[in-house]
């Protein structure tokens, strides 16, 4: 069997915690279209889907660099707009009895968890008094000089003299 992909990609997106179960939310190729989008999933992965919606995102970038000619033009709004400045997103209402979650790929780790573990871990190194080399670091701070600049500083204006000339 032979089978001939079109370039059409689909990435799928958090649809947000409101979200019901029985719809999806993808990022598809600028030129899909609904009933590209629908045989994509029926076809390819077997999803029943019922209704699909598709609505084209701006992206606001950086401004586009047009000529003078065209700055001057009568008609400037129906300058086209480049195709990598739109994002195409399609809402897939799966058929009925059936659902999707998405899934939650950081339900066991979460920010606190790590945050301990080094704060338990740092207690544990200065308990051990294996940061010595920290100590040295802090005795060599309270011994050094001051820069020669600061040295200069005029201390009724505090400007220093290098900056005066």
């Amino acid at each position: 069997m032979r089978m001939f992909l079109t370039p059409f990609w689909m990435k799928m997106v958090y649809p947000g915690k409101h979200n019901p179960d029985d719809h999806i939310v993808f990022k598809v190729h600028p030129q899909m279209t609904k009933y590209d989008v629908q045989q994509y999933l029926e076809k390819l992965y077997d999803v029943p889907v019922m209704r699909v919606r598709v609505k084209s995102v701006f992206n606001d970038l950086k401004p586009r660099k047009l000529e003078k000619k065209m700055v001057l033009a009568p008609h400037v709004d129906r300058i086209k707009a480049e195709p990598e400045r739109y994002e195409k997103i399609a809402y897939v209402h799966l058929a009925p009895g059936h659902t999707f979650k998405f899934p939650d790929i950081f339900a066991e780790k979460t920010p606190s968890d790590t945050l301990t573990k080094l704060a338990d871990q740092a207690k544990k190194l200065a308990s051990a008094g294996e940061d010595k080399d920290y100590e040295k670091v802090k005795e060599h701070i309270g011994t050094t000089k001051p820069s020669k600049t600061l040295q200069k500083i005029d201390k009724t204006n505090r400007i220093p003299s290098w900056f005066l000339g």
